[in-house]
């Protein structure tokens, strides 16, 4: 490949520079530095994104796409475009934010929940990279092709993100039927992944966490860092998101109550993103109350009286699922899950 008259850098070159810029924003600015430049790397732009996402494996879909979760509208963005790579960055920034701090709601849970209480520093990192990484993951339509401790991390996102749910709006959890909507609310986050756990749980003030939206192909300055957006609980988009969700989780109580009264109608309506709403919890919805208990349940064995009433939605196939990939019995799935997870941030040597 020969270089443009405008270029002083060879296209290969130039081409491997853009696979590797570290963001958006440095994409834009390599971009921007002569006409040849842009054009190269705006003609090269599927290349370029199938290399950042095979670089970022946990983040690809198969099909390249991803929905967009600035708000509730979900937009699907172009298959292979730089709109995917921000979006995924976007994401990457949230779940920073809400794990960077131990006053969040979700490193409060993580230290209330049985297995994880009393850990080292070093343990807990190890554990917190386990959950972004799965935060990633509950983003994926595939649940089948995770392997066992992606599943296993999987599980316990979700029993902490309910934990902090509880947590973080007692109020909701005040009703009769607070099971039954903790059931609900880890649903609505495997279905849609990490948007939901920045509408929940967002910080007041979290800078660079939202996305400039970008044209399919278009990536010009007028990107910018992809920052704007974001705001605090109270503002416009977290309204919004948060509606969006109660939305979300009323439906998923309906199936519960259609399933429970026999309609035995689906349970795995509204999936979030092919990059978005992949496995999930099976019945341990249950444990997701202030007492810190773990992905096998609470103690009032309210799973044993409920289990077979629920849809059999993402939440009921997470067991199954990491059965199968773990060829462990499923009857042992939440002990086994507690012990691979253990095992993966103490240095992987105690799971056989």
């Amino acid at each position: 490949m020969s270089s443009s008259p405008s270029m002083l850098l060879n296209p290969d070159i130039a081409l491997l520079l853009a696979e590797h810029t570290t963001n958006v924003s440095s994409l834009c600015a390599l971009m921007q530095t002569c006409k040849g430049m842009h054009a190269l790397i705006t003609s090269h732009e599927r290349s370029i994104v199938k290399a950042k996402l095979q670089h970022q494996h946990h983040l690809a879909s198969p099909l390249g796409t991803a929905l967009s979760s600035v708000g509730p509208e979900r937009e699907v963005l172009p298959p292979y475009t730089f709109a995917v790579i921000q979006e995924h960055e976007m994401r990457a920034r949230r779940i920073d934010t809400l794990f960077r701090d131990d006053d969040e709601p979700l490193r409060r849970a993580i230290g209330a929940a049985r297995p994880f209480k009393a850990l080292p520093e070093g343990e807990v990192d190890r554990l917190v990279l386990g959950l972004k990484r799965a935060s990633h993951l509950a983003q994926l339509a595939f649940l089948h092709k995770l392997p066992a401790l992606d599943l296993a991390y999987l599980a316990h996102l979700a029993a902490i993100g309910g934990m902090a749910y509880a947590n973080v709006y007692p109020e909701n959890m005040a009703d009769p039927a607070a099971w039954e909507h903790l059931v609900a609310i880890k649903e609505v986050l495997l279905r849609q992944g990490s948007m939901a756990l920045w509408a929940w749980f967002q910080p007041a003030a979290a800078p660079g966490s939202g996305s400039g939206g970008i044209a399919a192909g278009v990536v010009a300055a007028v990107i910018g860092s992809g920052s704007g957006g974001g705001g605090g609980p109270g503002g416009k988009k977290a309204t919004a998101l948060t509606r969006f969700l109660d939305l979300a989780t009323a439906g998923v109580r309906d199936e519960i109550r259609v399933w429970d009264m026999g309609g035995g109608g689906g349970g795995q309506g509204g999936q979030g993103d092919e990059d978005d709403g992949d496995g999930s919890e099976d019945g341990e919805s249950e444990d997701g109350s202030e007492d810190g208990s773990s992905v096998d349940g609470s103690d009032d064995g309210s799973e044993n009286q409920s289990e077979h009433a629920l849809p059999p939605g993402l939440h009921m196939t997470l067991h199954e699922a990491f059965s199968l990939a773990s060829g462990r019995a499923k009857q042992r799935a939440r002990i086994e899950i507690d012990m691979l997870v253990l095992s993966d941030i103490r240095g992987g040597h105690e799971y056989e």
